[in-house]
């Protein structure tokens, strides 16, 4: 892929800015929304989990 490093760094720093900024502004809010966000990772992970040990 072209510019691979690169590319990929600046989508890692724009997140990242992108999180702090809301967090920030938001507040409590976006600390509820990490959350959900966490919640259905966890979910994710274990349902992920699950199913491969049915293969």
């Amino acid at each position: 892929m072209p510019g691979y490093p690169v590319v990929a760094a600046i989508f890692v720093v724009t997140c990242g800015y992108l999180l702090w900024s809301s967090l920030t502004y938001h507040g409590k809010h976006a600390f509820v929304g990490l959350g959900v966000l966490a919640v259905g990772a966890v979910i994710m992970l274990v349902a992920r989990g699950k199913n491969s040990g049915a293969a």
